[in-house]
């Protein structure tokens, strides 16, 4: 605030009138003036008044005078200034528990004698009566203490109620005000402070007052008053001419506050969002048209607690963005859920604060409401393939930077955290001047971020050649960069993704092309399902290093051409040419589109094609990404588990109907054994000799599964583990060997099974009766294949031999019963022959 000394104008001159109208909370909500459009001056606080100014405060009721006394006070002691006050004790003590509430002990300030209170009439009085030049002379002697005992400037507040109360002399006190104005304040380091009880005096020197004090306290606001007229004596017709023309001022503003009421209430039903202006309760004071369209039936809506206009509620919501605006004081914001029966299903609430241009007090919220149904719907599509997005783009080799608006940073990738030396959980919201620290390689000096100039300028931005990043971690990397724009779908930029790379091993960058379509090509080369990019009319623009390893082309022969001139016009598939067509007009794309191609070079191949539009900011340029993903070999696997089961299904029928043919056989043997039982010893034997051949049978399946095609078992394994198990049995030792000599035959089940039943027997027979009294000899088992393909097994013994050689059909013997039995399944011959013991010969045909 300029002094008093400054606010006087040259001799013969006055003062430009600044307007004295204080501003109430309801104009300030209105919008319909500021303190710039009235050309007012107010004074923020009570510290800045200067030396040798004039305050008037005109208090209508004893709380306005006590909260000026107490900030009047507070603010001298901090000034350095000696403090002196004309109150009434009450006044007083109600301003020491104010000034005690900001922890100002004003007994402290008593004792220092910085702060008095005069209450000795003398001060002021003379004959009974109020002396002005009493008053002057006592408060000159004051402010030449207050000088000599250190003090900055004496600070006089004065309540002219207290002081005319008890004694005559009211009419003394303009002469009072005139010379303290002109005479005193002018030569004395003192600022003074008056302070009048609009119902204590007549308004007659009230109106004077106006005139008399060039600063004036109206409700703890401080204005510059525009009814103050300098001390240089003024003619009629000046005062007419100042008065007129203020009159006028007045009449201009009043008409600009109309005009810009009307302007304000045309402007707001002419956004398309919704405007709702609220009072600190929340209170709905006014709406803008869209509101009322969209809470129809919520009319009327002004008047309503906002939580009951829009959300039918009985209290507020939580959270609340007006609410935590109000307590705040800062712009808050929320997505909430619409009125239900509301068009608008979702909407962004922004919260702004309205705050009075003095105090700084929150007075109202202007909220500012946008119908975001279609964006959310939007966004819950974008969530589902953002992260597949954010997966794709950091796969990138080159270190990548994504920042927002302001130019802090949002996401990076692992390259640009081993770049720039942070890791991406410190960078975030850092600016990007201090992660990505950049200098010129030759100069030394900083080098403009291209953030900036693409945020300026939008659009997509290189580095220089020769520049360095310098690293948090004091390495040095030559990088060359691209800065491109990131825009919503109405086109505004949100964001710059910043893509740079490491030039160490690579110093010769290649020529710069252009950098939306650089960055573009930069994603689709990372991936590796196969992509092509196509213009408009569905030609190559380029396609990735996938494409053409998998579908052996060549560059020269696919950029730039038809794709449905692609191999031979393998490409050119009616319901692919179709989808595609509608892509860029109609905004569409499609996803896992099957299609099955024949090419000359690798066969049938099947894939599975996706298409979308992306966006070239730089050229205003649409383009159609096409991914391709080849399952043919996917396609076979699943034909080879297809075959694989229904095999195993018949596999599984197999042994369902082995099982049962087994156990059939064995009740077979079972009943046949049983006919010959007739003592307790000949059941313990046919118990044992059952489940020798019923382990034979098991043995037979146990190969049979150990082989790889569960269909033969190869013969020659199983004989010798057959031999093996029963000289284990009858605890042959060294006394009996038994050799076995043969060829590699394989068997099927049918087959093997009875074979291996006649093994048993035969070699069973050869142990049990052929040594007897502990003879040691030998038992052959021999197995090959005769010149006709017949498979031919013996099985001889050196032993006693047969008593009586006898034929199979003539033998009693349930084993050689058994044999002839199973020989005649096998289609084959039994032949028997003594000859230093005895040796048993089947032969069955090999088919």
């Amino acid at each position: 605030m300029e002094s008093k000394k400054d606010t006087k104008a040259p001799s013969g001159e006055r003062t430009q009138a600044n307007a004295f109208a204080p501003i109430t909370e309801s104009s300030s909500l209105s919008g319909h003036f500021s303190f710039e459009e009235l050309n007012l001056s107010p004074i923020r606080d009570f510290d800045s008044f200067h030396v040798h100014d004039h305050i008037c405060q005109i208090y209508k009721n004893p709380q306005q005078r006590d909260n000026s006394l107490a900030s009047f006070i507070a603010a001298g002691l901090r000034n350095d200034e000696k403090t002196i006050i004309f109150c009434a004790d009450e006044a007083l003590s109600v301003a020491k528990r104010k000034l005690l509430a900001q922890n100002i002990e004003i007994e402290h300030f008593i004792r220092s004698k910085q702060f008095q209170q005069i209450t000795d009439n003398k001060f002021y009085e003379n004959g009974g009566q109020f002396s002005p030049d009493q008053m002057i002379n006592s408060l000159t002697d004051q402010c030449k203490q207050a000088k000599a005992e250190g003090f900055r400037a004496l600070r006089v507040i004065c309540d002219l109620a207290t002081v005319v109360r008890n004694i005559s002399g009211e009419n003394k006190i303009i002469e009072y005000e005139k010379k303290m104005e002109n005479d005193f304040l002018p030569e004395n380091d003192c600022v003074n402070i008056c302070l009048y009880d609009r119902n204590s005096f007549t308004p007659e020197l009230i109106k004077k007052l106006f005139v008399i004090h060039p600063f004036m306290v109206v409700e703890n606001h401080i204005y510059q008053n525009f009814y103050y007229l300098p001390s240089q004596p003024a003619t009629d017709n000046q005062q007419v001419d100042h008065f007129l023309n203020n009159l006028e001022q007045f009449h201009l503003i009043q008409s600009q506050a109309l005009h810009n009421s009307a302007m304000l209430l045309a402007t707001l039903n002419s956004i398309n969002d919704g405007i709702s202006i609220l009072s600190p309760d929340l209170t709905v004071l006014k709406v803008n048209s869209s509101m009322n369209d969209w809470y129809q039936e919520n009319l009327p809506l002004e008047g309503k607690k906002c939580y009951q206009a829009y959300h039918n509620a009985d209290k507020p919501c939580n959270p609340c963005p007006s609410l935590r605006c109000i307590k705040s004081g800062k712009t808050e914001h929320n997505i909430v859920v619409g009125l239900p029966g509301s068009p608008v299903e979702w909407i962004e609430l922004y919260s702004h604060p309205i705050k009075d241009p003095l105090t700084g007090k929150v007075i109202g919220v202007a909220e500012f409401v946008k119908d975001i149904t279609e964006r959310r719907r939007t966004e819950i599509e974008l969530q589902k393939s953002e992260e597949k997005f954010r997966t794709t783009l950091f796969s990138i080799g080159d270190g990548v930077i994504v920042t927002d608006l302001q130019g802090l940073i949002i996401n990076m990738n692992k390259k640009a955290e081993k770049l720039t030396g942070w890791t991406e959980k410190e960078a975030i919201d850092q600016p990007i001047d201090i992660v990505f620290d950049i200098v010129n390689e030759q100069t030394g000096h900083k080098v403009e971020n291209p953030v900036k100039k693409v945020l300026h300028k939008g659009i997509v931005v290189g580095l220089a050649n020769h520049t360095i990043l310098l690293s948090k971690n004091g390495k040095k990397f030559p990088i060359v960069d691209s800065g491109a724009p990131i825009r919503d779908d109405a086109g505004n930029v949100t964001g710059v993704v910043l893509v740079f790379r490491d030039q160490t091993e690579e110093r010769q960058a290649q020529k710069e092309i252009e950098k939306a379509k650089h960055f573009a090509e930069s994603i689709i080369q990372t991936i590796h399902e196969p992509l092509i990019v196509l213009d408009p009319e569905l030609r190559v623009i380029t396609a990735n290093k996938a494409f053409y390893r998998s579908f052996g082309e060549k560059q020269e022969r696919v950029k730039g051409k038809p794709l449905f001139s692609l191999s031979g016009g393998q490409w050119d598939i009616p319901e692919l040419r179709e989808l595609l067509n509608k892509i860029l007009p109609q905004n569409t794309a499609f996803n896992n589109l099957e299609v099955n191609f024949r090419f000359a070079n690798m066969g049938n191949r099947a894939v599975l094609l996706n298409a979308r539009r992306i966006y070239q900011d730089t050229k205003k340029t649409e383009m159609i990404l096409l991914a391709i993903n080849d399952i043919t070999e996917q396609k076979e696997r699943e034909k080879k588990l297809e075959k694989s089961l229904h095999i195993q299904n018949i596999l599984i029928s197999e042994i369902h109907h082995r099982v049962k043919n087994n156990l059939n056989l064995v009740v077979s043997l079972l009943n046949l054994q049983a006919r010959k039982i007739q003592t307790m010893d000949q059941a313990l034997e046919a118990f044992h000799k059952s489940r020798d051949r019923i382990y034979t049978m098991a043995l037979v399946h146990e190969n049979l599964y150990k082989s790889r095609n569960f269909a033969d078992i190869n013969l020659k394994n199983y004989i010798q583990e057959l031999v093996t198990h029963l000289g284990e049995i009858y605890e042959l030792g060294d006394l009996i060997k038994i050799r076995y000599e043969g060829e590699n035959i394989s068997l099927d089940i049918n087959h093997a099974i009875p074979c291996a039943l006649i093994i048993n027997e035969l070699v069973t027979n050869s142990i049990k009766h052929a040594f007897p009294d502990g003879r040691s000899g030998e038992i052959l088992v021999l197995l090959k294949k005769d010149d006709q393909g017949n498979i031919v097994f013996s099985c001889a013994d050196d032993g006693m031999g047969m008593s009586e050689l006898k034929s199979a059909d003539k033998s009693s013997s349930l084993g050689l019963q058994l044999v002839k039995i199973l020989t005649s399944q096998l289609e084959g011959t039994l032949k028997i022959t003594k000859k230093k013991g005895t040796k048993f010969e089947i032969s069955f045909p090999g088919d």
